[in-house]
């Protein structure tokens, strides 16, 4: 449970980095991407950044290796490898939403990287640790990573279309498709979005439904 904590954690305090500081945030999960730049020196030779922000991107950083540390401990080289790029891949997402309603290129693109807040995938695959490490396979990781990616996009289809009116500054998927298809809130709206969602999902579940790779948890 200790990789999920920390994963949310993560999450939690990218998110409200953002809120403070979109650019240095921006820069600060760069430099984590790639592993030789020393998040904390650029941190300490940032010129204009706030308070909150200096003492939240450390803890960032302290929590993003401790997590490392705590993946490198799994047995199995192929699990540790995929935990650790698909929190790169969560951490990745959550900046790339900056903007996202306006950059964002059709409904598609918006939910592959608005589902991964969600971060179902990294919790799947920290479920792997405790299992046998002979059933742990490159198939077997596929399709936990082809089962998160569904269910990610799946709840955020439904939270989005839920929650669509309650705050207006967040980016929302039923927002993005009503602007997107130049489209105001009707009584026929949550439908017609749906209908689109659907084709979107069930491809994913028709993919997830024809790989095979999941027997051996069964």
């Amino acid at each position: 449970y200790k990789v999920k904590v920390l994963s949310v954690l993560l999450n939690l305090l990218l998110f409200r980095l953002i809120e403070e500081e979109p650019a240095a945030s921006t820069q600060l999960v760069q430099n984590l991407l790639f592993a030789h730049l020393d998040p904390l020196l650029f941190i300490k030779q940032l010129p204009s950044v706030s308070e909150p922000f200096v003492i939240g991107a450390s803890l960032f950083t302290a929590i993003f290796n401790v997590m490392k540390h705590e993946v490198d401990q799994t047995s199995v080289r192929l699990l540790a490898n995929a935990l650790k790029e698909e929190q790169l891949r969560v951490i990745s997402s959550a900046i790339n939403m900056i903007g996202l309603q306006e950059s964002a290129k059709n409904v598609e693109q918006f939910l592959s990287i608005h589902a991964r807040r969600y971060q179902v995938t990294i919790f799947l695959l920290s479920d792997l640790i405790s299992i046998n490490p002979n059933l742990i396979t490159p198939a077997s990781l596929r399709f936990m990573l082809l089962l998160g990616h569904y269910l990610e996009m799946e709840g955020v289809i439904c939270h989005d279309l839920a929650c669509w009116n309650k705050n207006t500054n967040v980016n929302n998927a039923y927002q993005y498709w009503l602007k997107k298809s130049n489209k105001t809130h009707s009584k026929e709206s949550p439908e017609e979005f749906m209908n689109v969602t659907k084709t979107l999902l069930q491809e994913k579940k028709d993919k997830l439904l024809s790989d095979s790779s999941a027997a051996p948890f069964f």
